[in-house]
């Protein structure tokens, strides 16, 4: 037999025992759409991964092979890459398509084939990588993807904002309601009359407390100031306020004489600011 029949005999069988080792090797899968929607007439992309053990020797991958039947969906191999470390080996495969028309679509299952290179075979690859032919295959599992028309979408979009319209009037509604209810429920203050304020005013007095009875007389005083402008209890007021300063702040005990005229003072322009009232 010629020396070159032999050789060649040698080579193939290292060929397939570097392939049969190779192959062996376990591998992790795994394949996902990136776009979490996929729409009609858009383009997407689904990434494929796979790991397995480093070799010794290096290797070869060649574009995934995949069937599809659908007229409506194209799928092409956008980009194709590996990395490798130490141990292992990771192919990134990126197959991008194009739906024309909504509803669910099958990807795959894919096959990705490959070679491994001995020394001898990587020599004869870089001559010529025409002769190389694929001896093992990667399976890839198919994907299931669904393809929605944007209008969809826009509904969808739609929708969330009457919902959040018609939650925000709900909620407007019963907390106008609420306010309503408590405030109904809260029990109504009642307006202390300018009597009654005379009525507290005389109860200082009897108790000796003159500042306090000369304070809530000034208070009474200001409020007919604001039901009607009087220079006559503008005047009144500046006597209470001198009067209360020197019984407050100098220890000046007022007299009788002092705190009836306050007293017949404020007491007359109360009776006539409720006569008039009252007319």
């Amino acid at each position: 037999m010629p020396k070159k029949n032999i050789y060649s005999i040698i080579f193939l069988l290292i060929f397939f025992l570097e392939v049969s080792s190779f192959a062996e090797k376990e591998h992790w899968v795994d394949i996902q759409q990136k776009d979490k929607n996929i729409l009609a007439k858009q383009r997407f992309e689904i990434l494929v991964n796979i790991k397995a053990e480093k070799e010794e020797n290096p290797y070869c991958f060649f574009p995934p092979e995949f069937e599809n039947d659908k007229e409506n969906l194209s799928l092409n191999v956008k980009k194709m890459g590996t990395r490798e470390s130490e141990r292992e080996v990771n192919l990134e495969i990126c197959i991008e398509g194009i739906a024309q028309e909504a509803g669910e679509y099958t990807v795959g299952p894919m096959r990705i084939p490959y070679i491994v290179l001995s020394s001898d075979m990587e020599t004869e690859f870089i001559k010529d990588n025409t002769r190389v032919i694929p001896t093992s295959y990667w399976e890839v599992p198919s994907l299931q993807i669904k393809v929605r028309d944007e209008r969809f979408f826009k509904y969808k979009r739609y929708a969330y904002i009457g919902v959040g319209i018609i939650l925000f009037s709900v909620s407007s509604i019963f907390m106008v309601l609420f306010y309503r209810n408590r405030m109904k429920n809260q029990p109504i203050k009642a307006e202390i009359t300018m009597s009654d304020s005379l009525h507290v005013a005389r109860k200082y007095r009897l108790d000796g407390n003159y500042y306090e009875y000369l304070k809530t007389l000034l208070e009474i005083v200001k409020r007919l100031q604001e039901k009607k402008g009087d220079k006559e209890l503008l005047n009144l007021e500046q006597k209470l306020k001198e009067k209360i300063n020197e019984v407050g702040y100098k220890g000046i005990t007022p007299t009788e004489q002092e705190m009836d005229f306050f007293w017949k003072e404020v007491a007359n322009n109360v009776s006539i600011y409720e006569d008039k009232k009252n007319v």
